[in-house]
């Protein structure tokens, strides 16, 4: 319903295999954070890495199998994604009371 999953700005997007990417679609926010969270070990999670949607929408334009509609499809790796410290980095910046 285009609200933030975290604070007022991060979207979440968990993948349950190793192998999964980034998937973000194609009306997403520009000022979004999409992050890329794994639940391969559950119950413990890895934030593997994040992008704005600006950058994401920089990337191929699939429909996955599995998925019912086209979106961007950004790979796991770092570079093309951002480290996950520096999200959180960019909300002590914001200093967003909801975080600490």
């Amino acid at each position: 319903m285009g609200l933030a999953d975290l604070g007022d700005f991060i979207d979440v997007k968990g993948v349950e295999k190793a192998n999964h990417r980034l998937l973000v679609q194609l009306d997403a926010k520009d000022n979004y954070a999409y992050l890329l969270v794994d639940s391969v070990n559950h119950p413990d999670y890895e934030m593997v890495g994040w992008l704005w949607g600006h950058e994401a929408k920089l990337h191929p334009i699939e429909t996955p199998d599995g998925q019912d509609r086209p979106c961007h499809c950004v790979e796991r790796a770092i570079p093309p994604m951002r480290d996950p410290q520096e999200l959180f980095e960019e909300v002590r910046r914001r200093d967003d009371p909801e975080w600490f």
